[in-house]
């Protein structure tokens, strides 16, 4: 019978540094790999303020939200349900990439989903003009409007502004949210005369991305506070 030749050890040693050596370029290339891929595709994003890329739902034809309000002041607590907003068209507006509009009752409004990650509203602080809210990776927004009538001078300011993510609870359930910082203040000037009004309103704002919505809103002046909450909603 032949004899068997068994191998050199040195042979297996260098085998064996040439399996671990090419486990090792694997797992480096497949790492930098993912990466770059995950870069690319907006997973882990960020911008210039550190803030990661905003994915948002954007509700479709008839999806709806209903809204909890309640108020509280010196004269008590009073709590009642908004009217039910629904989506009842979605398209391209102004060259904002979607658009969505809702009727809310008598009234109808656009919101819109910035290429950036921000949430704008149509007319609700400047009428017949659009009105920023930097969830994504705008700045800080400043603004004024003016008022004349007679001899008295209206001037109101807004400062709208980033405040972090945080959970809130809901009626309609749990969620990650965006919180927005919106401080107010006007300024009248009458026969020379000028008063600052430095409680015009302070409300925070939540936006929830997962529902392409509003979740809450609270604002606050001297001895009132009013809160909204999102009770339920569907999304089609």
């Amino acid at each position: 019978m032949p004899s068997q030749r068994t191998p050199d050890s040195r042979v297996l040693l260098r085998l064996t540094y040439s399996r671990i050596a090419m486990k090792l370029i694997i797992t480096i290339v497949f790492g930098c790999c993912l990466w770059i891929l995950i870069s690319c595709n907006g997973g882990s994003t960020s911008v210039s303020d550190g803030r990661a890329s905003v994915q948002w739902v954007v509700p479709g034809y008839g999806s709806y939200f209903v809204t909890r309000t309640t108020d509280s002041s010196s004269s008590g607590v009073f709590v009642h349900f908004d009217t039910t907003a629904k989506v009842n068209w979605r398209e391209p507006k102004d060259g904002k990439p979607v658009v969505i509009g809702a009727i809310d009752g008598a009234d109808s409004g656009f919101v819109a989903y910035e290429a950036n990650g921000d949430f704008s509203l149509y007319g609700v602080h400047h009428p017949n003009a659009w009105d920023r809210y930097p969830t994504g990776g705008g700045s800080i927004l400043d603004s004024s409007i003016i008022d004349t009538s007679n001899d008295t001078r209206f001037v109101d300011y807004h400062k709208i502004s980033y405040a972090g993510i945080e959970s809130i609870s809901l009626p309609a359930g749990n969620f990650s949210a965006i919180k927005i910082h919106h401080s107010s203040w006007s300024v009248r000037t009458s026969n020379g005369k000028v008063v600052v009004d430095s409680n015009s309103g302070a409300p925070d704002n939540w936006f929830i991305p997962s529902v392409g919505w509003i979740g809450a809103e609270t604002d606050r002046g001297n001895g009132w506070v009013n809160k909204s909450e999102l009770y339920y909603y569907e999304l089609h």
